[in-house]
C-alpha cells in the first residue's frame, strides 16, 4: 500500500478557533443583550462546526494505492481500479487572491465524479494519479495486444 494523497494538516485548528470566536461573540452578545450579535455568534459556531466535522471525517490518508491490484482506496469506503478512471483534475483552495497548495482532487470513474477534499499538495497528487492511470492503460493495451 502506498499513500498518494494525505489530508491537509493544521486546517482544523482554524475552524476550532472560529468556533471559539463565535462562542465569544455569543457570550458578549448575551451580556450586551444584542439579538443580532447573538444570531451572528450562533451562525459562526454552526458553520464552523459543519466545516470542522467535514474535515475531521476525512481520513488522514485520503488516497491510498494498492500496487498489487492497481486499486485506489478513497474516502467513504470507495474503491476504484486505475483502469476505470477516465479523468483526473484538481482544484486548489483560494482565499482573496491567494492560492493554497491544498484543495480537492477530482476523479471521474464510469461517469461518476468523486471529489477528495482537503488534500495536501493536490496538484502533485493529481499529476501522480494521472501518470499512474496512463501507465496502467498502456500496460493494459500491451497485454491485450498479445492476445
Amino acid at each position: 500500500m502506498k499513500v498518494i494523497g494525505e489530508r491537509k494538516k493544521g486546517i482544523e485548528y482554524l475552524y476550532i478557533f472560529s468556533e471559539l470566536l463565535g462562542a465569544f461573540i455569543l457570550v458578549m452578545a448575551i451580556f450586551a443583550e444584542e439579538p443580532i450579535l447573538m444570531v451572528m455568534g450562533v451562525l459562526v459556531i454552526i458553520v464552523s462546526f459543519v466545516v470542522l466535522f467535514g474535515i475531521l471525517s476525512t481520513p488522514k490518508n485520503v488516497i491510498v494505492l494498492d500496487e498489487v491490484e492497481n486499486k485506489l482506496y478513497l474516502p467513504k469506503n470507495q474503491t476504484v481500479y486505475l483502469k476505470d478512471i477516465s479523468f483526473v483534475a484538481y482544484k486548489k483552495a483560494k482565499a482573496k487572491h491567494h492560492e493554497y497548495k491544498w484543495g480537492e482532487v477530482h476523479i471521474q470513474v464510469n461517469g461518476n465524479l468523486i471529489r477528495c477534499k482537503y488534500v495536501r499538495d493536490c496538484e502533485m497528487v493529481a499529476r501522480e494519479l494521472f501518470a499512474l492511470v496512463e501507465k496502467t492503460k498502456e500496460q493494459e493495451i500491451i497485454d491485450n495486444f498479445g492476445e
